[in-house]
Protein backbone atom coordinates (compact mmCIF):
# COMPACT_ATOMS: atom_id res chain seq x y z
CA UNK A 1 0.00 0.00 0.00
CA UNK A 2 1.58 3.06 -1.27
CA UNK A 3 2.75 6.36 1.51
CA UNK A 4 0.54 8.65 -0.47
CA UNK A 5 -3.13 6.32 0.02
CA UNK A 6 -1.85 6.64 3.31
CA UNK A 7 -1.57 10.24 3.98
CA UNK A 8 -5.05 11.01 2.16
CA UNK A 9 -5.68 13.60 5.31
CA UNK A 10 -3.37 16.57 4.69
CA UNK A 11 -5.08 18.89 7.60
CA UNK A 12 -2.12 19.47 9.82
CA UNK A 13 -4.53 19.65 13.00
CA UNK A 14 -5.94 16.16 13.93
CA UNK A 15 -9.50 16.42 13.03
CA UNK A 16 -11.98 16.49 15.42
CA UNK A 17 -14.38 13.33 16.81
CA UNK A 18 -17.62 14.44 14.72
CA UNK A 19 -15.38 15.34 11.59
CA UNK A 20 -13.94 11.43 11.93
CA UNK A 21 -17.30 10.15 12.37
CA UNK A 22 -18.91 11.75 9.61
CA UNK A 23 -15.63 11.22 7.25
CA UNK A 24 -16.51 7.55 8.49
CA UNK A 25 -20.41 7.18 7.86
CA UNK A 26 -19.81 9.09 4.63
CA UNK A 27 -17.40 6.53 3.19
CA UNK A 28 -19.60 3.95 4.55
CA UNK A 29 -22.56 5.43 2.11
CA UNK A 30 -20.12 5.60 -0.50
CA UNK A 31 -18.86 1.92 -0.60
CA UNK A 32 -21.71 0.60 1.13
CA UNK A 33 -22.01 -2.33 -1.43
CA UNK A 34 -18.81 -3.16 -0.64
CA UNK A 35 -18.52 -3.07 3.14
CA UNK A 36 -22.15 -5.55 2.76
CA UNK A 37 -20.26 -7.77 0.88
CA UNK A 38 -17.23 -8.24 2.99
CA UNK A 39 -18.99 -8.26 6.48
CA UNK A 40 -21.65 -10.38 4.92
CA UNK A 41 -18.83 -13.35 5.48
CA UNK A 42 -19.27 -13.01 8.55
CA UNK A 43 -22.83 -14.45 8.67
CA UNK A 44 -21.79 -17.87 7.80
CA UNK A 45 -20.24 -18.78 10.74
CA UNK A 46 -22.81 -17.57 12.65
CA UNK A 47 -25.88 -19.21 10.39
CA UNK A 48 -23.63 -22.49 10.97
CA UNK A 49 -24.09 -21.52 15.36
CA UNK A 50 -27.45 -21.59 14.88
CA UNK A 51 -27.99 -24.47 12.26
CA UNK A 52 -25.60 -26.38 15.44
CA UNK A 53 -27.61 -25.42 18.52
CA UNK A 54 -31.03 -26.06 16.48
CA UNK A 55 -30.63 -29.69 15.39
CA UNK A 56 -28.00 -30.44 17.92
CA UNK A 57 -29.18 -28.64 20.83
CA UNK A 58 -25.96 -29.24 24.12
CA UNK A 59 -24.86 -32.44 23.07
CA UNK A 60 -20.95 -33.20 22.83
CA UNK A 61 -21.10 -33.43 19.01
CA UNK A 62 -22.59 -29.81 19.38
CA UNK A 63 -19.78 -28.20 21.86
CA UNK A 64 -17.32 -29.81 19.24
CA UNK A 65 -18.80 -28.16 16.18
CA UNK A 66 -19.59 -25.05 17.45
CA UNK A 67 -15.84 -24.47 18.81
CA UNK A 68 -14.81 -24.98 14.93
CA UNK A 69 -17.34 -22.64 13.90
CA UNK A 70 -16.06 -19.99 16.90
CA UNK A 71 -12.80 -20.59 15.17
CA UNK A 72 -13.92 -20.00 11.59
CA UNK A 73 -15.43 -16.64 12.73
CA UNK A 74 -12.68 -15.17 14.58
CA UNK A 75 -10.51 -16.03 11.31
CA UNK A 76 -13.59 -14.26 8.81
CA UNK A 77 -13.60 -11.64 11.76
CA UNK A 78 -9.84 -11.23 11.05
CA UNK A 79 -10.32 -11.94 7.34
CA UNK A 80 -13.08 -8.85 7.37
CA UNK A 81 -11.12 -6.58 9.42
CA UNK A 82 -7.71 -6.55 7.51
CA UNK A 83 -10.08 -6.43 4.21
CA UNK A 84 -11.87 -3.55 5.05
CA UNK A 85 -8.51 -1.29 6.62
CA UNK A 86 -6.82 -2.48 3.38
CA UNK A 87 -9.54 -1.54 1.25
CA UNK A 88 -10.03 2.05 2.82
CA UNK A 89 -7.45 4.07 1.17
CA UNK A 90 -8.43 2.40 -2.19
CA UNK A 91 -11.98 3.88 -1.62
CA UNK A 92 -9.97 7.04 -0.88
CA UNK A 93 -8.26 7.53 -4.16
CA UNK A 94 -9.55 8.42 -7.60
CA UNK A 95 -8.34 5.55 -10.08
CA UNK A 96 -7.47 6.06 -13.59
CA UNK A 97 -9.93 3.00 -14.48
CA UNK A 98 -11.92 0.03 -13.03
CA UNK A 99 -9.34 -1.85 -13.72
CA UNK A 100 -6.50 0.05 -11.70
CA UNK A 101 -9.31 -0.43 -9.09
CA UNK A 102 -9.96 -3.96 -9.44
CA UNK A 103 -5.90 -4.61 -9.31
CA UNK A 104 -5.43 -2.43 -6.25
CA UNK A 105 -8.60 -4.49 -4.57
CA UNK A 106 -6.92 -7.74 -5.51
CA UNK A 107 -3.85 -6.95 -3.94
CA UNK A 108 -5.64 -5.92 -0.73
CA UNK A 109 -7.14 -8.95 -0.66
CA UNK A 110 -4.01 -10.94 -1.00
CA UNK A 111 -2.77 -8.87 1.74
CA UNK A 112 -5.21 -9.04 3.84
CA UNK A 113 -5.15 -13.11 3.73
CA UNK A 114 -0.86 -13.21 3.99
CA UNK A 115 -1.30 -11.20 7.34
CA UNK A 116 -4.45 -13.35 9.10
CA UNK A 117 -1.26 -14.89 11.75
CA UNK A 118 0.41 -11.40 11.93
CA UNK A 119 -2.74 -9.57 13.20
CA UNK A 120 -3.78 -12.54 15.31
CA UNK A 121 -0.56 -12.43 17.11
CA UNK A 122 -0.71 -8.87 17.83
CA UNK A 123 -4.42 -8.74 18.77
CA UNK A 124 -3.32 -11.55 21.46
CA UNK A 125 0.15 -9.80 22.91
CA UNK A 126 -1.50 -6.40 23.46
CA UNK A 127 -5.14 -7.97 25.13
CA UNK A 128 -2.70 -9.84 27.25
CA UNK A 129 -1.11 -7.02 27.93
CA UNK A 130 -3.76 -4.97 28.29
CA UNK A 131 -5.90 -7.37 30.65
CA UNK A 132 -2.83 -7.11 32.97
CA UNK A 133 -3.02 -3.08 33.01
CA UNK A 134 -6.86 -3.54 33.53
CA UNK A 135 -6.23 -5.19 36.98
CA UNK A 136 -5.37 -1.99 38.28
CA UNK A 137 -7.87 0.39 36.18
CA UNK A 138 -5.64 3.09 34.82
CA UNK A 139 -2.48 1.42 33.22
CA UNK A 140 -5.25 -1.05 31.48
CA UNK A 141 -6.65 2.55 29.78
CA UNK A 142 -3.51 4.23 28.79
CA UNK A 143 -2.57 0.65 27.43
CA UNK A 144 -5.85 0.58 25.20
CA UNK A 145 -4.92 3.71 23.93
CA UNK A 146 -1.49 2.98 23.14
CA UNK A 147 -1.73 -0.12 21.21
CA UNK A 148 -5.38 0.70 19.53
CA UNK A 149 -3.02 1.06 15.81
CA UNK A 150 -1.14 -2.04 16.92
CA UNK A 151 -2.82 -3.79 13.70
CA UNK A 152 -3.05 -0.82 11.46
CA UNK A 153 0.89 -0.97 11.57
CA UNK A 154 1.34 -4.49 11.04
CA UNK A 155 -1.06 -3.63 8.04
CA UNK A 156 0.32 -0.57 6.82
CA UNK A 157 3.86 -0.43 8.18
CA UNK A 158 4.85 -4.36 7.65
CA UNK A 159 5.37 -4.58 11.48
CA UNK A 160 5.30 -7.46 13.46
CA UNK A 161 4.22 -8.39 17.13
CA UNK A 162 5.95 -6.39 19.79
CA UNK A 163 7.53 -4.24 16.89
CA UNK A 164 3.56 -3.09 16.00
CA UNK A 165 2.63 -2.43 19.49
CA UNK A 166 5.66 -0.27 19.99
CA UNK A 167 4.55 1.68 16.38
CA UNK A 168 1.34 2.17 17.57
CA UNK A 169 2.59 3.72 21.19
CA UNK A 170 5.24 5.87 19.27
CA UNK A 171 2.59 7.16 17.02
CA UNK A 172 0.32 8.66 19.70
CA UNK A 173 3.22 9.50 22.42
CA UNK A 174 2.95 13.27 22.16
CA UNK A 175 -0.42 13.25 20.84
CA UNK A 176 -1.91 11.46 23.72
CA UNK A 177 -4.56 13.81 25.40
CA UNK A 178 -6.29 14.32 21.64
CA UNK A 179 -5.78 10.99 20.80
CA UNK A 180 -7.33 9.66 23.60
CA UNK A 181 -10.34 11.98 24.05
CA UNK A 182 -10.92 11.03 19.81
CA UNK A 183 -10.69 7.20 20.59
CA UNK A 184 -12.10 7.28 24.05
CA UNK A 185 -15.69 9.47 22.97
CA UNK A 186 -16.18 6.86 19.93
CA UNK A 187 -15.39 3.92 22.05
CA UNK A 188 -17.95 5.08 24.54
CA UNK A 189 -20.18 5.83 22.40
CA UNK A 190 -20.59 2.62 20.19
CA UNK A 191 -20.60 1.06 23.89
CA UNK A 192 -23.49 2.76 24.93
CA UNK A 193 -25.43 2.64 21.73
CA UNK A 194 -24.61 -1.25 21.58
CA UNK A 195 -25.78 -1.97 25.20
CA UNK A 196 -28.98 0.38 24.63
CA UNK A 197 -29.33 -1.68 21.34
CA UNK A 198 -28.69 -4.82 23.15
CA UNK A 199 -31.30 -4.09 26.17
CA UNK A 200 -33.82 -3.25 23.61
CA UNK A 201 -33.27 -6.76 22.19
CA UNK A 202 -33.62 -8.52 25.56
CA UNK A 203 -36.73 -6.82 26.82
CA UNK A 204 -38.55 -7.75 23.78
CA UNK A 205 -37.71 -11.32 24.28
CA UNK A 206 -38.70 -11.07 28.18
CA UNK A 207 -35.33 -11.20 29.64
CA UNK A 208 -33.98 -8.88 32.13
CA UNK A 209 -30.94 -6.99 31.16
CA UNK A 210 -30.00 -6.31 34.58
CA UNK A 211 -29.33 -10.60 34.83
CA UNK A 212 -26.04 -11.56 35.96
CA UNK A 213 -23.83 -12.59 32.89
CA UNK A 214 -23.63 -16.60 33.91
CA UNK A 215 -27.23 -16.23 34.46
CA UNK A 216 -28.15 -14.48 30.72
CA UNK A 217 -28.70 -17.38 28.09
CA UNK A 218 -30.63 -15.12 25.48
CA UNK A 219 -32.76 -17.34 23.17
CA UNK A 220 -31.62 -18.37 19.60
CA UNK A 221 -33.55 -15.44 17.60
CA UNK A 222 -31.83 -12.49 20.47
CA UNK A 223 -28.59 -13.73 20.25
CA UNK A 224 -28.65 -13.68 15.97
CA UNK A 225 -29.91 -10.29 15.99
CA UNK A 226 -27.39 -9.10 18.83
CA UNK A 227 -24.94 -10.74 16.72
CA UNK A 228 -26.30 -9.08 13.90
CA UNK A 229 -25.90 -5.74 15.30
CA UNK A 230 -22.22 -6.97 15.73
CA UNK A 231 -21.86 -7.00 12.60
CA UNK A 232 -23.44 -4.00 11.69
CA UNK A 233 -21.24 -1.62 14.21
CA UNK A 234 -17.94 -3.46 13.01
CA UNK A 235 -17.13 -1.42 9.75
CA UNK A 236 -17.60 2.14 11.67
CA UNK A 237 -15.43 0.69 14.42
CA UNK A 238 -12.85 -0.57 11.47
CA UNK A 239 -12.91 2.70 9.20
CA UNK A 240 -13.25 5.27 12.53
CA UNK A 241 -9.81 4.00 14.34
CA UNK A 242 -7.97 3.89 10.52
CA UNK A 243 -9.15 7.67 9.48
CA UNK A 244 -7.71 8.52 13.08
CA UNK A 245 -4.92 6.28 12.35
CA UNK A 246 -4.36 8.37 9.12
CA UNK A 247 -4.71 11.66 10.58
CA UNK A 248 -1.69 11.00 12.98
CA UNK A 249 0.43 9.67 10.12
CA UNK A 250 -0.14 12.80 8.05
CA UNK A 251 1.16 15.48 10.78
Amino acid sequence: MSSKALSTPTNQTLPSFFSLLGSSLKLIRQNLNAILGYTGWLLLPIIAHIIIRVTLGSSDLAAALDLIANIALIITIIITYNTIVLHIPIWQTKHASASAQLAASTSANILAQKNIASVLWVMIIGGLITVVGYLLVIPGIIFTTWFAFATLAVLFENTTGTAALLSSRNLIRERFWPVFIRFWSFTLIISFTYLIITGFILLAFGIHPGLEFDQLTPPLAADSLIKLLEITLFPLIIIYTTLLYQALKAE
